[in-house]
C-alpha cells in the first residue's frame, strides 16, 4: 500500500514527511490511521494524493476504494507480492499436543489412556471429549530397531441399539456387518436414541460414519452436535453396528533409522481436518520383542476447550 505526494511540494500526513512526487509505503501498524484520516481521504478524491497498489497508480475513486478496503491480514513482500500462508486451524482453536487422551467413561479431560506402548501394551486408544482438528503427530522410541513399527488408525466405534420395537431395522451389508436404516415410526425392530450421550459428556452414543456420495440415512451437524434421520437417503452419514476404520494416519512408522539414530515422525504445515469427538485414534505397535521396547506418541491437535 503506497501513496504518492502529488501536491508539488513537501507535505506531512499522518505524521510522515513526504517529498513532492515521492511515494510513501504505509506500514501495517499505521494503516488504520491512513484509512480514517479525513484530510488524506479528501486529498485522494481531489488527486493531491495518489494511491498505488504496488503495480500502478490508481485513479481517485479506485484509489479511495483500494485504501479503505485494504486489510492488514493481506501483507506483502518487499516487492509487493502477496504472502500466502497455510491456515492450519480455524479461528478460536488452539494447538494442543497431547500424549494422553480424555476419558469417555469418567467424562474427564486428560483422564484417558497415556499413549505409551510396549511389549505388553501394543494398542492404545486416544479420544477427546470435544471435536478437534488433527494436524499431525510425533513418535519417540526406546529400544527399537527396524523390525518394530507403529500404525495409526482413525475409527468410528459401533452404534449400539436396543433389539425392541422402534423406528429402525438392521440391513446386512456382509457377514456380521449391518447398517441401521430408518423405517416408518414404530414399525422397526430396533430402537435407537439419536440424542443420547455418554454420561457427563457431549459425546453421542450413535457414531456417524461418513457416507460417500451423500447416500446415507442420517444427517449430522457437528456445530450443534445433532444427528437426524434423512428419509430420502441423501444424508452424509450412516450408523453401523460394528466398529468402522475410517482412515490410516500412519502405516509402518519404523522404530529406528538405518543409521541407528532415533526415529521420529512429525507432520507440520498441513491444514487440520475436523475430527468428531465420537471418533477414536488407535495407535498399534508391532514388535516381536517381549521386553525392553517403548514408544511414546504425541497427537498434535487443535481444540477450543479442554478444562
Amino acid at each position: 500500500m503506497l501513496v504518492k505526494n502529488n501536491h508539488g511540494e513537501t507535505i506531512v500526513r499522518c505524521g510522515q514527511t513526504i517529498l513532492s512526487q515521492a511515494y510513501y509505503n504505509i506500514g501495517a501498524y499505521e494503516l488504520f490511521t491512513w484509512q480514517n484520516d479525513d484530510v488524506v481521504l479528501s486529498e485522494i478524491a481531489l488527486g493531491a494524493l495518489i494511491v498505488n497498489d504496488g503495480i500502478e497508480d490508481l485513479g481517485a475513486s479506485e484509489g479511495l476504494s483500494f485504501l479503505k478496503s485494504y486489510k492488514k491480514q493481506n501483507p506483502k513482500t518487499p516487492d509487493y507480492r502477496d504472502i500466502v500462508a497455510i491456515n492450519r486451524i480455524p479461528a478460536g482453536y488452539t494447538v494442543y499436543p497431547a500424549g494422553k487422551g480424555d476419558s469417555l467413561t469418567s467424562g474427564g479431560y486428560r483422564l484417558g489412556n497415556t499413549l505409551t506402548l510396549d511389549a505388553d501394551n501394543k494398542i492404545k486408544r486416544f479420544q477427546l471429549l470435544n471435536h478437534w482438528y488433527g494436524i499431525g503427530g510425533k513418535a519417540v522410541w526406546q529400544g527399537a530397531d527396524l523390525d518394530d513399527y507403529i500404525s495409526i488408525f482413525l475409527k468410528a466405534p459401533a452404534t449400539v441399539g436396543v433389539n425392541a420395537a422402534g423406528d429402525f431395522v438392521k440391513v446386512n451389508i456382509g457377514g456380521p456387518l449391518n447398517v441401521f436404516v430408518p423405517v416408518e415410526i414404530g414399525t422397526g425392530t430396533w430402537a435407537i436414541n439419536l440424542n443420547e450421550k455418554h454420561t457427563g459428556t457431549n459425546v453421542l452414543k450413535c457414531v456417524p460414519v461418513p457416507s460417500s456420495g451423500n447416500t446415507g440415512f442420517f444427517d449430522y451437524n457437528s456445530d450443534t452436535n445433532i444427528l437426524t434421520v434423512n428419509s430420502t437417503q441423501t444424508g452424509g452419514y450412516n450408523l453401523y453396528d460394528f466398529e468402522a476404520t475410517l482412515f490410516c494416519f500412519g502405516s509402518h512408522v519404523w522404530g529406528r533409522k538405518i543409521d541407528g539414530s532415533e526415529s521420529s515422525v512429525e507432520v507440520t504445515d498441513v491444514v487440520g481436518k475436523l475430527l468428531f469427538n465420537s471418533w477414536v485414534i488407535d495407535v498399534v505397535l508391532t514388535t516381536t520383542k517381549i521386553s525392553g521396547i517403548k514408544v511414546g506418541m504425541n497427537i498434535i491437535s487443535a481444540v477450543k476447550g479442554n478444562v
